[in-house]
């Protein structure tokens, strides 16, 4: 009785221990053979030391929890990086964010005072209004939004809606920059921030939002275009957008092509006048824009608007100088979609 009890068990764990073998043999990660067929692959039999690791493995999840986070570990430098955002860095930040949306918004506010009392002939208020864009410079020298910058001390993130206010002033002041210096020229003007900033501060601007996940409104590409003062100043800013990845959808897009049509069709115009004063006659260039719109054209081009602009029954070509808000210059640039 004793030794059947004794054959049935040693049966009984000769069979388990099969089983075992089986699982650890065709269950391993392993189990496919290196030619695709299913079976056995070349790892080892399972040996004694295979339980051993298993006990340690299992044995782990406690010693991680008794012993305490090193310094020297990755987990333990990566909270010593996050530490001057979280304790006191953090409280700096959003004093930063404030300061910088207030800065902002006061001289939103002070441009656009000055840009409905701006008169082209008075050259006093050109160089009020040349002051106020070189503050423009400064303040974004001061928040120091420059890409190279860690994502984390961007305030770009923390200013809200203020942040469209800074890239259409940025693109005013840019736009600003390069009309004077082809009037009076690049000597001649005299301005105490350096030309090199000046060019980089849009791109600047631009990748730090993009690089945030802010995407553009209608009503800032409607403004930001409107700030141009001819269509090679819209191109490039076009250009810009598109190389620093801006997130944006179709309707954004396609009213930056709307806009960017309009304006060549505006500043063909203005060459069919100028052309006329100069020589009592147009060139064929201009003729032929005149008489068949631009080439691969996604609306039909506005023929009342251009020959408004032909004939100089519009006093200024281009919105700009006018204190329109957001939903005013979508209304202007509407009218001309439409007319």
């Amino acid at each position: 009785m004793f030794r059947s009890r004794k054959f049935g068990s040693y049966l009984l764990g000769s069979i388990l221990h099969q089983r075992h073998n089986v699982r650890l043999t065709y269950g391993h990660p392993y189990s496919t053979k290196s030619d695709g067929s299913d079976g056995p692959s070349d790892p080892p039999l399972p040996s004694p030391g295979l339980h051993k690791q298993e006990k340690v493995i299992a044995s782990e999840p406690k010693l991680q929890e008794s012993a305490p986070a090193d310094k020297t570990t990755p987990q333990g430098e990566a909270q010593s990086f996050e530490e001057p955002i979280q304790s006191g860095g953090e409280n700096g930040f959003l004093a930063r964010c404030a300061e910088g949306r207030r800065k902002i918004n006061a001289l939103w506010g002070e441009v656009l005072a000055k840009e409905s009392e701006r008169q082209a002939t008075l050259m006093s208020q050109e160089e009020d209004l040349g002051q106020s864009f070189h503050a423009v410079f400064q303040l974004i020298a001061y928040l120091e939004l420059d890409p190279g910058r860690p994502i984390a001390q961007d305030i770009t993130r923390g200013v809200g809606e203020a942040i469209d206010r800074l890239l259409i002033l940025t693109v005013k002041g840019t736009a600003w920059y390069l009309h004077r210096r082809s009037i009076i020229g690049k000597r001649n003007l005299d301005w105490e921030t350096p030309a090199e900033d000046i060019n980089a501060a849009l791109p600047n601007v631009l990748k730090c939002i993009a690089r945030n996940g802010v995407t553009l409104e209608l009503k800032t590409v409607q403004h930001m275009f409107a700030s141009c003062y001819n269509y090679t100043q819209a191109l490039s800013i076009f250009e810009e957008i598109k190389l620093c990845g801006m997130v944006m959808d179709a309707s954004v897009y396609y009213t930056m092509v709307f806009c960017l049509q309009r304006l060549d069709e505006e500043s063909w115009g203005r060459t069919f006048y100028q052309e006329r004063q100069s020589m009592q006659r147009t060139s064929d260039s201009a003729m032929k824009f005149v008489l068949h719109g631009p080439d691969n054209q996604l609306l039909p081009e506005s023929k009342p608007h251009l020959g408004r602009v032909m004939y100089a029954d519009v006093p200024q070509v281009f919105p700009y100088g006018k204190a329109h808000d957001y939903d005013a210059t979508g209304k202007d640039w509407n009218q001309r979609y439409q007319s």
